[in-house]
C-alpha cells in the first residue's frame, strides 16, 4: 500500500516544525558567526595594532587568549545547546512523518509545544513564504509502502549532509592554509624576530586557527558519520530488495538508523546559509532523481512478488 509522506509533510503541523527548526538553526548560525568574528578580530587586529603600535604586542596577545577563552567557555556551549535543540525538533518531524516511535532514552523528551510555537512564529515573520519548506523529502516515495519510503527518505538526508559537508571541509582547509601563509608573509615583510613573530602573529592568529580547525574536524566527522550510516543503509536496502524482510524488521532497522541521524545532527556544526543556498537546488534535483530510482526498484520487486 502507498503511504502519505508526500501529503503529510506539507501539512501545517509539519511545516511549523520545519519553521521552528529553521529558526533554531538560524540562531545557532548567528552564534557561529559571533565565534568567527571574535577569532578574526584577533587574527587581523592583533598584527595590525602591533605594526602600528609596537608597544601593544603583549596586549594583542592577551586579547587573543581572552578571545579563545570566551569562545570555549561561553560561545561554544551556547552553540552546542542550540544545535541539540534543533536536532530534537528535526527528530520530531521525522518520527511523526515516518510513523516511527520516539526514542526517549536516546533523545530525551520532545521539545515543548510552547518552544516550537515561539520559534515557528519567529521564522514565519522573517520568512513568510513556505515554498522552501515544502516537499522536504522526495514526493515519489508516496507510491510505495512506508517501510521502504522511510529508508529512501533517510538515505536522502544522509547523502545530502555528506555531500554538503565534504564541500565545506575543503573550504575550511583552504582558509586555514591561507591564514597561516598570510601570517607568515606578514611576519617576513615586517622583519619580525622570533619574539615579535610569536607575539604579533602566532598568538593573535591562534583563536582563528583553532576555530577553523575545530569546525573543519566537526564537519569532517559529521560527513564520515553520514557516509558510514549511508553505507549501512545501502546494505540493508540490498537485503530488502533480495529478501522478504518483514515490515517490523525494516521499522526496527530504520529506528536504529534514525538514532545515527540524530547523533549526527546534534553534534554537527551548522552550515553557512550562503553555501547551503548555493547547493540546495543541485542537491534537491539529485535527491529527487535518486528517490525515483529507488522507488522503481521497490515497484519492480513488488511486481515480481505479485507475479509469483
Amino acid at each position: 500500500m502507498p503511504n502519505n509522506i508526500p501529503a503529510q509533510q506539507n501539512l501545517a503541523e509539519f511545516i511549523n516544525l520545519l519553521r521552528a527548526s529553521r529558526q533554531i538553526y538560524s540562531d545557532a548560525k548567528r552564534n557561529g558567526m559571533a565565534q568567527l568574528v571574535l577569532s578574526l578580530s584577533s587574527a587581523v587586529g592583533g598584527p595590525l595594532l602591533s605594526a602600528v603600535f609596537p608597544a601593544v604586542k603583549a596586549w594583542a596577545g592577551l586579547y587573543a587568549v581572552g578571545a579563545l577563552l570566551i569562545d570555549l567557555i561561553f560561545l561554544e556551549p551556547a552553540a552546542k545547546k542550540k544545535q541539540e535543540t534543533g536536532a530534537r525538533v528535526q527528530e520530531l518531524f521525522d518520527t511523526r512523518l515516518y510513523g516511527m516511535p520516539w526514542n526517549r532514552v536516546k533523545v530525551g523528551p520532545p521539545p515543548d509545544p510552547e518552544t516550537l510555537a515561539e520559534m515557528a512564529t519567529k521564522s514565519k515573520h522573517k520568512h513568510p513564504d513556505d515554498k522552501l519548506l515544502q516537499d522536504w523529502y522526495p514526493a515519489a516515495v508516496g507510491a510505495i509502502p512506508i517501510e521502504y519510503a522511510r529508508l529512501i527518505c533517510q538515505r536522502s538526508n544522509m547523502r545530502w549532509d555528506w555531500a554538503l559537508r565534504r564541500n565545506f571541509c575543503v573550504i575550511y582547509l583552504i582558509l586555514l592554509i591561507v591564514v597561516w601563509l598570510a601570517g607568515a608573509g606578514y611576519a617576513l615583510a615586517a622583519g619580525y624576530n622570533m619574539e615579535g613573530f610569536v607575539l604579533s602573529v602566532v598568538v593573535p592568529l591562534l583563536p582563528a586557527a583553532v576555530q577553523i580547525w575545530r569546525e573543519y574536524k566537526k564537519h569532517e566527522e559529521s560527513a564520515k558519520d553520514s557516509e558510514r550510516a549511508k553505507e549501512y543503509l545501502e546494505g540493508l536496502w540490498d537485503r530488502a530488495m533480495k529478501e522478504n524482510l518483514p515490515p517490523e524488521e525494516l521499522l526496527h532497522q530504520a529506528r536504529l538508523l534514525q538514532d545515527e541521524v540524530y547523533d549526527r545532527r546534534r553534534r554537527a556544526p551548522t552550515v553557512p546559509e550562503i553555501l547551503y543556498a548555493r547547493k540546495r537546488e543541485e542537491y534537491e534535483e539529485q535527491m529527487k532523481q535518486a528517490g525515483v530510482a529507488k522507488v522503481k526498484e521497490v515497484q519492480t520487486k513488488l511486481s515480481a512478488a505479485v507475479a509469483i
